[in-house]
């Protein structure tokens, strides 16, 4: 059996990404604040570990989702980082390598929402060429100044 990418990809994107998606936002609450990236590393967490809460094995899964309630985004990462206790030292180191992934793009989807907040921050409203104060020209023709305040 032969499947084209495009057809595969758009089957996984409908059904199985959003599948899982949707069980990350019932897990871990505020999801849709994140930027893409924090919000696909706990998608990415969720499809490669499932959704239960239940057991020792899952208490960075409670852990995220309370720091997530709580908007204490910053520190999703380091309960990211301690699941890799689960896998160390046995052989896993793949799934090591995994979370450590999982926390980079999620500290990285932090900074580029934190930059996109400062350049929101940053910009200075620009005024409408219609709504800049207007002078009489010596002609009597009206003219629009961009340098008087």
């Amino acid at each position: 059996v032969d499947i084209a990418w495009d057809a595969a990809v758009r089957v996984f994107s409908d059904t199985s990404l959003a599948k899982y998606a949707s069980w990350a936002e019932s897990i871990f609450p505020r999801m849709p604040e994140l930027h893409p990236d924090s919000y696909g590393a706990l998608v990415s967490l969720v499809y490669n570990r499932g959704r239960s809460l239940k057991g020792d094995r899952r208490k960075e899964f409670r852990a995220i989702r309370d720091l997530m309630a709580q908007g204490r985004f910053a520190e999703v990462p380091e309960q990211l980082r301690s699941m890799k206790r689960i896998w160390e030292g046995i052989g896993l180191e793949g799934l090591v390598w995994r979370r450590e992934l999982e926390a980079q793009l999620f500290e990285k989807g932090l900074l580029e929402q934190a930059a996109a907040a400062d350049r929101a921050a940053t910009r200075r409203p620009v005024s409408r060429p219609d709504a800049l104060p207007s002078t009489r020209a010596p002609t009597g023709r009206r003219t629009r100044s961009i340098n008087q305040p």
